[in-house]
Formats: C-alpha cells, sequence, structure tokens
C-alpha cells in the first residue's frame, strides 16, 4: 500500500508542482509520518528534476519541441523574432528614419530656366535699333510694343507676363531655378540687352513667352519658333532649341487642343542670333482672333499652357539626362 502512495504523490508532485509539507498526511485510510512524506516528495522532485535536465540537453526531446511550438504561436506570420531583440529593433529604426530623411529629387532639379516675359512699358526711344546679330551691319528695332486683343482689349506685353509669372510658379515648383527678365509691366531692356541677360546669368535654356497678332482676324493657333544657323554656328545650341521647342509645342497643344500653325526656324529675330544658350519663342495664339483672344485671356486656358510647357520641359530635361 504504501508504495502505491508512494507513486500516488510522485505523480501529484511531477503534474502540478506542489510541494507538500503536512505531519501526520492520510491517504487510503494510510497515515504516513513526517520523514515519509519528506522522503517520498524528495525522491519525486529530484526524478522531476534529472529528467527535465535531460530533456534540455536533447533538442529533440518531448519538452523541448512543446518549447519550441508555444513560440511559435505566439510570433506573427511572417516576422522574424531576432528583429525583436532590442539591438535589431534599434538598427530598424534608424533605417527608418535614414529613409525619410533622403530627399526627393524632383524632374527639373538642378535646371536653371530664364522666362522672358516678351515686351513691357518702357521709357526708351521708339526708333532705337541695333545689330540683328554680332557683327551685323542689319539693324533692327531694339524695342517693339508687341499686339493688343480686339476683343479684351489686353496689351500683348500685360498677357506674356501673367503668363509667365504662373510658368514661373509651376517650373519652380517641378524643382528649376528661375530668371525672369521681367516681372513688372515695366522694362527697360532691348532686345540685345535682355539676351546678354540669360548668357550671363548662368541659365541652361531661354523660354520667350509671345502672343500673335494679324490682319487676318480668322487665323487662329500656337506657333513655335527656333533659332535657324544663319548668324549661329553652335550646333549643339541649335539641336537643343529645336528639341526643347517640339517638346513644348507638343505639350501645349496636347493640353490647350489648339490648331497648330508648326514650327519656323528663324534668322530674322535678335533675341535669337545673340544668344549663346538654347532659346525657343512660343506664339501663345492671335490676339487679333476674337475667340482667341478671349480664350488667352482666362486662367483655365494660360494654365492649360503652362502645364504644356512644363511638360515639353521635362520630357526634354529627361532625354538630357538619358545622354
Amino acid at each position: 500500500m504504501k508504495n502505491s502512495v508512494k507513486v500516488l504523490l510522485s505523480i501529484i508532485v511531477v503534474c502540478t508542482g506542489i510541494n507538500f509539507a503536512c505531519i501526520g498526511c492520510t491517504i487510503n485510510d494510510q497515515k504516513l509520518d513526517y520523514n515519509e512524506v519528506n522522503g517520498y516528495m524528495s525522491e519525486s522532485v529530484t526524478t522531476k528534476t534529472d529528467r527535465e535536465n535531460n530533456n534540455s540537453a536533447d533538442n529533440s526531446g518531448i519538452y523541448n519541441s512543446d518549447i519550441t511550438k508555444q513560440n511559435s504561436s505566439k510570433q506573427p506570420k511572417g516576422e522574424d523574432m531576432s528583429t525583436q531583440l532590442p539591438s535589431d529593433e534599434g538598427t530598424s529604426r534608424s533605417t527608418s528614419i535614414n529613409k525619410a530623411d533622403e530627399k526627393i529629387k524632383l524632374p527639373l532639379e538642378g535646371l536653371t530656366i530664364c522666362i522672358d516675359a516678351g515686351h513691357g512699358k518702357t521709357d526708351r526711344k521708339a526708333d532705337l535699333k541695333e545689330p540683328i546679330a554680332p557683327g551685323s551691319d542689319i539693324m533692327k528695332a531694339a524695342i517693339a510694343s508687341g499686339t493688343s486683343g480686339v476683343a479684351t482689349k489686353i496689351t500683348e506685353a500685360s498677357l506674356n507676363l501673367a503668363v509667365s509669372k504662373k510658368l514661373k510658379k509651376a517650373l519652380s515648383e517641378k524643382g528649376a531655378n528661375i530668371l525672369m527678365i521681367r516681372e513688372t509691366e515695366y522694362c527697360d531692356l532691348t532686345n540685345v540687352e535682355r539676351t546678354e541677360l540669360w548668357n550671363s546669368s548662368g541659365a541652361d535654356l531661354t523660354i520667350r513667352i509671345h502672343a500673335n497678332g494679324l490682319n487676318d482676324n480668322t487665323v487662329s493657333g500656337v506657333l513655335m519658333m527656333v533659332p535657324g544657323n544663319k548668324y549661329i554656328k553652335d550646333d549643339e545650341m541649335l539641336q537643343k532649341s529645336t528639341l526643347i521647342g517640339k517638346y513644348i509645342l507638343e505639350g501645349v497643344l496636347k493640353h490647350t487642343k489648339a490648331k497648330s500653325r508648326g514650327t519656323v526656324v528663324s534668322n530674322e529675330l535678335t533675341g535669337f542670333n545673340w544668344s549663346k544658350i538654347p532659346v525657343v519663342l512660343l506664339e501663345m495664339g492671335f490676339m487679333t482672333n476674337p475667340e482667341e483672344d478671349k480664350l488667352l485671356n482666362t486662367d483655365s486656358y494660360q494654365n492649360k499652357i503652362v502645364m504644356g510647357i512644363v511638360e515639353g520641359i521635362e520630357k526634354y530635361q529627361a532625354e538630357m539626362n538619358t545622354k
């Protein structure tokens, strides 16, 4: 009977972990003395400890296998438990901060663009002339007043300035550095002086903003002008000017849905022939056409023109970056 009691006590100790310290315990009507109880307990605890030690030494044992299963069930799917350690967590946090601090490069970052809003009020003499090109004997008017809207009565100079300011904002948001030839209605520069300003500014290219005028009030559409090679011998400058003009015209036509007047290669513009950097001139539309005049002087249409110009420059710059 005592052997049965001994076995029962051992099972209780092993299964429950309860330590008995009783005097005069009775099991199955048999009274055990203090020494017997302690003896059974000591033997049982020793047996349990030995078994635990053996299981710890054997990774394939049932005890260690159960612990592994328990830990796995607590671990989120797909998560490496090693990342939960303080050192790994710190590394992960540091990596996240570094990525957040990385600056996203804008599409036109590093590009300096000159915007020349055509015409403007001046105190200079209207009959002032200057050479059409460096070293040329051909003289042209140094300052021109531009056209005006047949319907809106708004001057071309004012329209050019309004669009140029919007263009400055849009290009700046794309990361470009902007040089404005003028930002007010007043401009006292001749065509040669404008060109010399952007030549010495470090600008990468110049966009000249103009509107068209003609005696025929039925003519409408967008016209792009690029320099020819009569006075300019820099082939790279001419090629870049042509490419910029192509992409800008495509962009403006895409957004405005205006009629295309195509691209004109000109050797007769002072602002082209004196330029040492790529340059184009956009004729946004005909202010002598009543419907187009009204359209040109709306915010929505001006915004479309600006979007087209920006898109064209982005496309040009992307192509230059691949070369």
